[in-house]
């Protein structure tokens, strides 16, 4: 049974690690040098190990999505049950685009894990011109990571160009420093809105009048819903938000790097906001451009 459990979980765990048996389960002669995912996941440096990783997550993109059409390598037997006489079938079956993108679904789940140690392992206590650069570093990382997801936005790309231009100054205010953040921060509340909102609730509306409120899955449920009869006006509302809420954060939750960019970013303005309360204007400009390794 346990064995069986392992399989399983192998098998549809997006959650599984052990990348380096699973691909012992299939041919990879289509599939990208496995020896780089090997030596990207044996990485000891965060920022190294997730670049390398998003570069071979970007070549199985490119198998996902070509043209080309692949042999697929099939092992199934049919048999039929001795006893009732029930068919069944065994085996296995491979083919280059279906591998790839069971592999890139396991790399995100890892990448994922690895973008939240990144950013808790950065310390934003106190910001000054170094964290800025570190911060820009790994930025860089979260926008490929977004880009390999579909997700493009132009006013991250701007505020990344302005983020570069005032690293690379010694004349950058805090004020300037705050409203660079600030526009990171609205570029991803508009990501989330073209990528997810705008996409998926007038569906969500849909799907729920067309299977009826009685077929929501009780991760959805709240306390108010009562179990049986008629749901009032107000209460059908609140579910309606409510299922919204859980399926949308839920989403954001699975993308690659999404919400820890997010997490990221709000520690950040928490960061400045918190300098800003205690420290003049002054010195606010001279903590945000000092460098030490400048003499």
């Amino acid at each position: 049974m346990l064995r069986f459990f392992r399989l399983l979980n192998e098998k549809y765990g997006v959650d599984h690690l052990e990348i380096k048996s699973y691909l012992t389960n299939f041919k990879t002669d289509d599939l990208p040098d496995p020896r780089r995912l090997a030596a990207a996941l044996d990485e000891n440096r965060l920022e190294i190990k997730i670049d390398r990783l998003l570069s071979y997550m970007a070549d199985l993109k490119h198998i996902v999505v070509s043209d080309q059409v692949y042999e697929p390598n099939e092992a199934i037997y049919h048999k039929r049950h001795f006893a009732v006489d029930i068919p069944s079938m065994y085996g296995s079956y491979n083919e280059p685009k279906f591998d790839a993108l069971g592999l890139t679904l396991r790399i995100e789940s890892i990448v994922n894990v690895l973008f939240e140690d990144l950013i808790n392992s950065i310390d934003l206590r106190l910001i000054t011109k170094p964290t800025f650069v570190r911060i820009f570093s790994l930025l860089t990382l979260f926008r490929k990571a977004l880009s390999l997801d579909g997700i493009v936005s132009n006013k991250l790309d701007v505020q990344m160009e302005f983020l570069k231009y005032s690293v690379n100054t010694t004349t950058c205010s805090f004020t300037q420093y705050l409203d660079i953040f600030k526009g990171f921060v609205r570029a991803v509340a508009d990501m989330i809105n073209d990528y997810f909102h705008n996409i998926h609730s007038a569906n969500l509306l849909q799907i729920e009048a067309r299977i009826g409120k009685d077929q929501i899955q009780k991760k959805y449920l709240p306390g108010f819903v009562p179990d049986q009869g008629q749901l009032d006006e107000k209460t059908a509302r609140k579910l309606d938000q409510r299922v919204a809420d859980i399926f949308f954060r839920d989403r954001i939750a699975t993308s690659l790097g999404l919400q820890q960019l997010d997490v990221f970013l709000n520690r950040i303005l928490h960061t400045l906001f918190r300098q800003s309360e205690r420290l003049s204007q002054d010195q606010l400009s001279v903590l945000l451009n000092y460098d030490p390794k400048t003499p």
